[in-house]
Order: C-alpha cells, then sequence, then structure tokens
C-alpha cells in the first residue's frame, strides 16, 4: 500500500514537472522568441544577440530549478504539488511581458504589476497557509490518486492560461522582429510574403513599418507592381521614401533608406492614391504607344491606369486594356449593387482582394 502511494505522489510530480518543461520550452522557443530579441536588443544597447534555442533551454532550467527550490521549503501535499510552480510560471510572464514604447524603448505596462502582486499574494498564502498544507502521508486509493493528479493538472492549466494572457501577446511586434532579422537576412523571399499566416490568408492588420519592410523586399526581387497591393498596405510616400512615421525596433532607420527606383516611386504614388502623379511619371518614362508595351506593364499599373482613365476626362496617357476593362466594368457594376457602404468594402474584399482598386476604394 505504502509503495503505491509513494508510485502515485512520484507520478504526480513527473507529470507537472513534464507538463511545465513541455510547456516552458514551446511557449519561449516558439511564441515569445520576437519579444525576447526585442528585450535583449534594448536592454542590452543591440551589442547581443538573442539566441532562440539556447536562452529557451536556459530559461527552462531555470523555472525547473526555483520550482524545486520552492517545493523543497514548503514540502506541500501531493494534492498542492502544482502549486509550487507558481513562481516558475510568474517568471516566464515576467520575462514576456515587454511591450515597445514607440520611441525604440521598452515598457513593461499594466502586466507586470499583474505579475507581482499576483506573485506577493501567492507568497502570502503560501506562508499562512503552510501548516494545513504540509506533506502528508500519500494515500494507495487509486481513484482518490486519480483525482489528485487531475487536480493538480487543472492547475497546471490554469497557471499556463495566467502566463498567456498576462504576456506580451502583440502580433504585430511579433510579425515585425522577425520581419526585421529578414531584412538583416536579406531573406527577401520570406520578408515578401509578411502579411500571410501559415495557412496563406492575409492579417487583417499592419502598420506602416511592416508595409514599408514588405516594400523594400518586394523592390529587392522586382515584384514591387505585380504584388504590393495583393496584401495589406498602410504606406504613403511619405513613409516609404522619406521614412516618416516609420517605427524599426531592431534595424536603423539608415538600413532602411534603400535606392529608390523607378517602382518605388510609382507604387508609392500609387500608396497615396495620387494618379495624377503616377500617369505623369509613367509617361514620362514609359512610351505606351509602343506595339505590344501593354502586355509587359505590370498588373497594378494596368489596373490604376483604368481606374485614371475612368476618372479623367483630359487623361495625359492613353490607355486600352480589353481583359482590365472588363474587370473594372464587373467592379462597377459590383459597387452600384452594394446598398451600404460596408456591404460594398465586404463585397469588393472578397472579390477584388489582391487588385489596386480594393485598396483604393476601402483604405
Amino acid at each position: 500500500m505504502t509503495n503505491n502511494g509513494k508510485d502515485s505522489t512520484t507520478t504526480i510530480k513527473v507529470v507537472c514537472a513534464i507538463v511545465f518543461i513541455l510547456f516552458s520550452f514551446v511557449y519561449i522557443y516558439f511564441y515569445q522568441t520576437p519579444v525576447l530579441t526585442y528585450e535583449q536588443h534594448v536592454l542590452s544597447g543591440g551589442v547581443t544577440v538573442y539566441h532562440p534555442l539556447i536562452s529557451a533551454i536556459i530559461i527552462t532550467v531555470v523555472g525547473w530549478m526555483i520550482q524545486m527550490l520552492v517545493h523543497n521549503v514548503c514540502r506541500f501535499a501531493r494534492g498542492c504539488h502544482a502549486l509550487t510552480y507558481f513562481p516558475s510560471m510568474a517568471l516566464l510572464a515576467f520575462l514576456t511581458c515587454g511591450e515597445a514604447d514607440g520611441n525604440g524603448g521598452l515598457t513593461v505596462g499594466t502586466s507586470i504589476w499583474i505579475v507581482a502582486v499576483s506573485l506577493v499574494i501567492y507568497l502570502a498564502c503560501m506562508a499562512i497557509a503552510r501548516r494545513w498544507l504540509t506533506y502528508s502521508a500519500p494515500s494507495s486509493d487509486i481513484l482518490l490518486s486519480s483525482r489528485t493528479l487531475t487536480l493538480n493538472l487543472g492547475v497546471m492549466v490554469l497557471m499556463m492560461l495566467f502566463v498567456v494572457k498576462t504576456a506580451n501577446s502583440d502580433s504585430l511586434l511579433h510579425r515585425q522582429v522577425i520581419a526585421e532579422k529578414q531584412l538583416v537576412a536579406q531573406d527577401y523571399e520570406n520578408l515578401a510574403n509578411e502579411g500571410l499566416n501559415r495557412g496563406g490568408y492575409c492579417y487583417a492588420e499592419t502598420n506602416p513599418t511592416l508595409t514599408l519592410l514588405r516594400y523594400i523586399a518586394l523592390d529587392k526581387r522586382g515584384e514591387l507592381a505585380e504584388r504590393l497591393f495583393t496584401q495589406p498596405v498602410m504606406g504613403s510616400t511619405a513613409s516609404l521614401c522619406r521614412l516618416e512615421g516609420i517605427e524599426p525596433l531592431l534595424c536603423k532607420k539608415k538600413m532602411l533608406s534603400r535606392y529608390k527606383g523607378f517602382d518605388y516611386h510609382l507604387c508609392a504614388f500609387l500608396c497615396d492614391k495620387n494618379l495624377d502623379a503616377f500617369a505623369h511619371l509613367l509617361a514620362d518614362s514609359i512610351d505606351l504607344t509602343k506595339p505590344g508595351i501593354c502586355d509587359s506593364i505590370p498588373v497594378h499599373y494596368r489596373e490604376a491606369l483604368v481606374l485614371y482613365q475612368h476618372q479623367r476626362s483630359n487623361p495625359v496617357v492613353a490607355y486600352s486594356d480589353s481583359i482590365v476593362e472588363a474587370d473594372y466594368h464587373d467592379l462597377q457594376q459590383l459597387m452600384r449593387s452594394s446598398k451600404t457602404g460596408n456591404l460594398r468594402r465586404d463585397n469588393l474584399r472578397k472579390n477584388y482582394q489582391a487588385t489596386y482598386w480594393n485598396y483604393y476604394y476601402t483604405e
């Protein structure tokens, strides 16, 4: 009987340890690497570089050692064993609660106070309750042991939820750190797809800095005028060309000041919805009267030219494209059939999401 009780107690300890180690490593390595990368960059002044794998292992080991210390000091009954992991969980929450302050610095917001107050309450409650929760002889009742294990796992789940809810979950910060690292590594292929999740669907949100990073990657790959508006854009000539409102997290602004060629300026005008400036620059650079030239014009330029032709009574360029004209005619019919502005935006995003027209009419 005694051996069975000891075995059940050991099982609870082993299961809780496995749950904590797996959660800690996965949480740090797969989810919070961008936040910890940014925190280390700010705190070290950019001198040191965060290593995801080594750091995840070190943090997990330190958390486990803190738990063993708490366990040896408190010696709680096995029914409360999971509670010895709370200081380690609080450490995970504390390490990942940093936020960008908008000026290249770091702030912790209210999360740090939630973690601190929770830890103080925990320590106070444990000090008071220690006399009632101290170690007791393990029971040999299999059903009771099963309930005890379930109780401990429930407590572990609640603590994991506490960590996730109090830590930094800013998806834009996560994405921007990854994008800036890709720019530094000149990984333009993956950076060009910034804004797409693993399922290939577009994220709903972006910001001027993320737009600029993807803009640079597409320009480097010669795909700017073909793919820019296939994903959400938040940019202008001010942000894209003069870096106004651009707030990099890891890179210096001068690194984002790339050579701005032909497509770079044309697409910046399209982001401004300045069709006149776009048409004038395009007419000065390309002879649209050449036979076959229309077939070589990138898709976003075709869409913008057709839109420009229909909005100006005296356009500076003459352009005709029967296929794009037909698509534009269908677009106009769809817009006229939409009874409300919200319905029109929803229909445009659903049917013309990858076009310049969607950006022009909805953003």
